[in-house]
């Protein structure tokens, strides 16, 4: 009987799935030829579904260990859906739409040469992720050493005569005049110097023996210390008094140190003296250093100079100081956001609910007074630092939102970047957003300017896109980086910006306005991204002269911004370190949030 019954059920399971489908209709497939579409949104539905799974490919195809055959056929699936981009882009134009490929950047390589256009009609053909290591492949990114010619000595003679010697200066008697009046004039000045000095060493002989009393007693010793050598003293010296004095000085405090000490013997005694007895004591009586105390010197107000924070279920992806520097907000997979005491404890004392998905960044407005967040559920959402409260949820994206992050100055406006090629303008006012840029591929990290009249935008394009607010159209495109660029951060004096990508190097770029064509300043090198290709952040000291970011090998990488010199390598995590950040203050502390599912703060050196 029980098998009679799962036929049954299993039949009626299939009339049920189908009745639903009748009811659904067919599902659509995309056409093969762009030109059998006559509907536009139609043709922008196939557009937005091909950047989708271009997408997905560009991210599989970053795992070296496919294969070297699947890798290959990846990358050919990539490079025609990028033409089939092309096509349908040329059919959303003839249908009246946008043309997607002039508001597009142009696709470069680390050179600037172009390699295929946006839409998708270059003769270039591409290459993404591990494709790039492939034998035959590897030896295309590699630059040529450039060959050094050595010129001939025939060719090094030809241009030399007896000028070059100097043999024909003194032939036309120009020269000689001119010298001479030269040397008159040097000659004068070298006399009249060292009548001044001598005049000055006479004062001060003068000071010095005029102490001797009149008569032939004194006329001798004058005679005597203008015949014998002279020593001028240009600064006061100490009396024969004040020596002795500095001398006792010394040899007391040689004898404290001896006595006075954590395991002298008579630590105790001298160090528990009465009040009433230090007068007259040589220096005043301190307690003791104990074995804990002993070690350099502290330089921030760390209960330790490492303190580690342990508390989140998973992955801790992101954190940051709050403008005052006394608490710290951490974003975490197990979908909540922590608030830290920087000083004490760092006892965790409120937890942000909410978000249904990992916590990917969280950033502090300028006031201190909320906390913003982003998280694969698709919102970012706004939250009352002091309450704990959730204050707005801003949900128009269409798929994982990466980034976020809130203006410097100015009306309450946050930026996000997703998944959806998308990078959308808040204003914590209102619940809708205020403006959407569309981009060509994947944004993983976006950011403000300084005067908050542009946005950043990056992701798996390799470049850095600027739009500008008020003419909506990107203004400005930094090439330089040769893999997706996972996060960036603006100086603090707002002139340089600061880009992090796959490639395994930290960027530096000049964002003033009337900077050179080439506006890659600085190139750090060292930390490396592994195969978890998480998003790692980065960050700059307060006063701009040190920079940190996150490393795939479980150490912190700080570097000095002047000389692109490596200063620090800090180990302790047990995981990927997925982002740094400096204290906002002018202690020199470092925080650290890690896959460990910990966080460390530790104080550096002055």
């Amino acid at each position: 009987m029980a098998r009679n019954e799962e036929k049954a059920q299993s039949m009626l399971n299939r009339w049920l799935a189908g009745k639903q489908n009748e009811a659904r209709g067919e599902r659509q497939k995309r056409p093969y030829l762009a030109t059998e579409c006559h509907d536009l949104n139609e043709a922008d539905k196939w557009r937005q579904q091909i950047l989708r799974e271009i997408g997905k490919k560009v991210m599989d195809i970053q795992n070296a260990g496919l294969g070297e055959h699947r890798i290959r056929d990846m990358n050919d699936e990539i490079n025609k859906l990028i033409r089939e981009k092309g096509h349908w882009e040329r059919r959303i134009v003839e249908l009246g739409g946008p043309d997607y490929s002039k508001v597009g950047p142009r696709v470069t390589d680390s050179e600037g040469r172009n390699l295929a256009e946006a839409s998708g009609r270059g003769p270039g053909y591409r290459y993404f992720g591990a494709a790039k290591q492939l034998p035959g492949v590897r030896e295309l990114f590699e630059k040529e050493a450039p060959r050094q010619v050595r010129r001939t000595r025939a060719e090094m003679h030809r241009a030399i005569d007896a000028d070059y010697y100097g043999f024909r200066d003194e032939e036309d008697g120009i020269l000689e005049k001119v010298e001479a009046a030269a040397e008159v004039a040097m000659r004068r000045q070298a006399i009249a110097d060292w009548e001044e000095k001598e005049t000055e060493r006479q004062a001060a002989f003068a000071a010095v023996h005029g102490g001797m009393g009149e008569g032939g007693a004194a006329e001798q010793a004058d005679a005597d210390a203008a015949a014998a050598p002279q020593f001028v003293a240009y600064v006061p010296l100490p009396d024969q008094k004040e020596i002795e004095q500095k001398v006792l000085e010394s040899k007391k405090q040689q004898l404290l140190r001896q006595y006075i000490s954590a395991s002298g013997p008579m630590a105790d005694t001298l160090g528990k003296r009465p009040a009433d007895r230090d007068e007259g004591a040589l220096v005043e009586s301190k307690r003791p250093r104990t074995d804990g105390e002993l070690g350099p010197d502290r330089t921030s107000a760390l209960q330790a100079p490492i303190m580690l924070l342990t508390g989140h279920g998973d992955q801790v992806f992101s954190m940051r100081f709050n403008p005052e520097g006394d608490v710290i907000a951490s974003g975490s997979h197990d979908k909540h956001i922590f608030l830290w005491r920087t000083y004490g404890e760092c006892e965790n004392y409120m937890m942000l609910k909410g978000h249904k998905n990992a916590v990917l960044e969280v950033h502090w407005t300028p006031d201190g007074e909320q906390v913003i967040s982003c998280s694969p559920d698709k919102t970012v959402r706004c939250w009352d630092a002091e309450t704990g409260g959730e204050v707005r949820k801003l949900q128009e994206h269409k798929d994982i939102v990466n980034s976020c992050c809130p203006a410097r100055r100015g009306p309450p406006l946050v930026v996000s970047g997703g998944d959806d090629c998308e990078v959308k303008l808040w204003d914590l006012r209102t619940r809708k957003a205020v403006k959407t840029f569309s981009e060509q591929y994947q944004v993983l990290s976006v950011g403000f300017a300084d005067g908050g009249d542009q946005v950043y935008a990056a992701g798996i394009e390799n470049v850095v896109n600027v739009w500008d607010l008020r003419r909506e159209e990107v203004s400005l495109s930094l090439e330089g980086h040769s893999d997706s660029i996972t996060g960036m951060r603006l100086s603090p004096d707002g002139t340089h910006l600061l880009t992090n990508s796959m490639d395994n190097t930290l960027r530096a770029w000049d964002m003033r306005p009337y900077a050179p064509a080439n506006r890659c300043t600085k190139v750090f090198a060292g930390h490396v991204h592994t195969f978890e290709k998480n998003l790692l952040r980065c960050d700059w000291s307060p006063d701009g002269s040190k920079v940190t970011a996150g490393s795939g090998d479980r150490f912190v990488y700080i570097w000095n911004v002047a000389s692109r010199a490596l200063m620090y390598k800090l180990p302790g995590h047990s995981g990927s370190v997925n982002e740094c950040v400096f204290h906002p203050g002018v202690e020199p502390i470092i925080g650290s949030a890690s896959s460990d599912k910990t966080i460390y703060l530790g104080e550096l050196a002055q």
